[in-house]
Formats: structure tokens, sequence, C-alpha cells
């Protein structure tokens, strides 16, 4: 089975190709940018294809054939330029790919979106645009296609945007200000959401369904960054702030501090909970997922390992 993944180069693109493949299935991953994915090249039954995405004809090229398509493609903050926006990003380019999906007559189409996500009463420009995405998908698909959307509370795992930023603040900052400290999440580790989407393939009982995906535990923000601090023996105050100094530091992020580590935008989505109404999981047959802190540990302690072995190596030399 031919299956192709649309943002290949992203955190959770590149984590399932490698899972699928290692499955046995045909993974085709066009990219703008194929130098990133060096290390999948070593997979022989991942095809690397240079292409740019944002032409539909070229879309259409690289579907055509697949009896999949799935798209892991999304941004959490805006840049400069129309193509990195959430409106474009999220809905007109999905668009485009969802009709060079039906155009090529692609059986299944299985979606990446957020939880809370929704078009009239999102929280946030994040979550009403993927909301809208959703839309869209269940407007054109129709009898043409089968579509499958997944809805996953935050996502975690080696290499991850959420993790792995908080675990660099803290061994930075000796007092964390935290914003949005009460907001509760669901932690899904990145390995499991890879089973929960092959699961979902060509499965008839998550066809034309939207699907909301928790892990196994909730935690308020709060409580993953003190457990992050614990897993590197860090010592760190964190301290909750009120909504009004959460929007200037929302500012200072923004505007001053590089990197958009937390923007006006982010601190809307982070006015409601991540975590499911209802378990989904049940239709998929995947009840026994991974706790944060057992995953969390394994692969920060690893990652601490690396770069100890890496200083003294470099000692040496």
């Amino acid at each position: 089975m031919k299956i192709c993944i649309l943002g290949g180069t992203g955190f959770i693109g590149r984590k399932l190709a490698i899972f699928l493949a290692n499955q046995g299935y045909s993974i085709i991953i066009p990219s703008r940018n194929p130098q990133l994915l060096k290390d999948l090249k070593v997979l022989p039954s991942v095809q690397i294809i240079p292409l740019d995405l944002h032409k539909e004809e070229e879309v259409l090229k690289v579907v055509y054939g697949c009896e999949i398509v799935i798209n892991t493609i999304g941004i959490l903050n805006e840049k400069r330029g129309e193509k990195n926006k959430f409106k474009y990003i999220h809905v007109k380019f999905l668009k485009k790919i969802l009709s060079a999906c039906i155009q090529s007559k692609v059986h299944h189409f299985i979606h990446i979106s957020a939880l809370k996500a929704n078009a009239e009463n999102g929280a946030s420009k994040y979550l009403k645009s993927k909301g809208e995405g959703e839309k869209i998908i269940k407007h054109l698909s129709k009898d043409k296609i089968n579509f499958t959307i997944l809805q996953p509370s935050v996502v975690f795992g080696e290499k991850d945007n959420f993790i792995n930023l908080f675990t660099q603040l803290i061994k930075i900052f000796p007092v964390i200000p935290l914003a949005g400290h009460k907001t509760k999440f669901a932690p899904l580790y990145v390995e499991d959401l890879c089973k929960i989407i092959q699961l979902s393939i060509n499965n008839h009982r998550t066809f034309n369904k939207t699907l909301q995906l928790c892990g196994p535990e909730v935690f308020t923000l709060k409580e993953i960054i003190i457990k992050i601090a614990k897993i590197h023996s860090i010592n760190r105050k964190i301290i909750g702030i009120p909504k009004i100094l959460a929007y200037v530091q929302a500012f200072i992020f923004t505007y001053i501090v590089p990197g958009k580590i937390l923007t006006f935008d982010n601190l809307k989505s982070l006015s409601i909970d991540s975590v499911c109404t209802k378990n989904d999981l049940k239709l998929i047959g995947l009840l026994d997922l991974s706790e944060l802190s057992l995953k969390m540990k394994e692969y920060l302690n690893k990652d601490d390992q690396q770069k100890k072995f890496s200083n003294l190596r470099n000692k040496k030399v």
C-alpha cells in the first residue's frame, strides 16, 4: 500500500514516516526541503520527492497512485507572508490538497487537526482556522472520498516543540513566570499517535468521523513543568501569573524576545483546557497508552546522556 505523508519534515510527520515504513508501508514524502530528510533516505520504503506543494498541479502529481494521504501540515504561530498564515495553511492550502486527493481518487484522507478546533467558537485564531479546515474537509468530501479527522491534545516525544521548549527555559531561568498555569492537557505520546493513525488506515469505523485523542493522564501546565524540572534534578520556582501579566509576557515574547515562545494567540489557546469530552480510542481499539512521566523521563535522560558524552568527547579532542 502506497501512502503519501504531507508535512514529513515536521515532528509528527517524520515520526509517522519512520513508524509506517517499519510496518512495511511504501511511503512518499513531498518536500521543498528534502535535505532536511537525509536520515529517512536510508529507509528503502521511503521515497522523498523534491516538490513545491503550494502548486496544485504538483500536489496532483504526488498523490496520484496513492491509496492513502495523511496530512500532518500545520503551524502554531504565524509569520510574515500570506503562505505563513493560519488561514492559508489550515484552510486554503488544505482545500487545494483535498481537491487534488479527490481528483486523484485517493481512497482515504487522514487529517491531523487539534483538540478544541472550532470554526465559530475557537478560543484563538489557531483553533478557529483548524475548525475551518475541518469544515472544508466535511463539505468537499461528501461521497467523493473517505476522511478521518484526528483531534489530539498536545503531542509530546523526542524533539517535540512542547516539552523541549520548557526544558530549555527551565535550564536557563531560575524563576519561571507561567501564563496558563491552570490549563489542563492530556498529553499524547507521538508513538501512540502513530499507532492510532496506522489503526485508522482503511478502517471503516473511522470513516467520515472526527476523533478526539487524549493520553491516559490529565495535568495542568504547571504540573507538567514541575515534572520536567524534577527529571532534570533542577530546582526552579514556577509562579502562575494572572491574565493581565500574561498579556505583558506575551507582548515581550512576541515583540522583544526572538523565537515566539508565547504569542497573544497562544495565550488565547491556553484559555481553555485541552482535554477530551469523549473517548474515541474505543473505535480504534487502542487503550494501552504511554504515560507522560515514564516516556518523558526516558527521552529527556537520553538527551542529557548524549550531551554529556559529546562534551567529554570534545574535551578529549
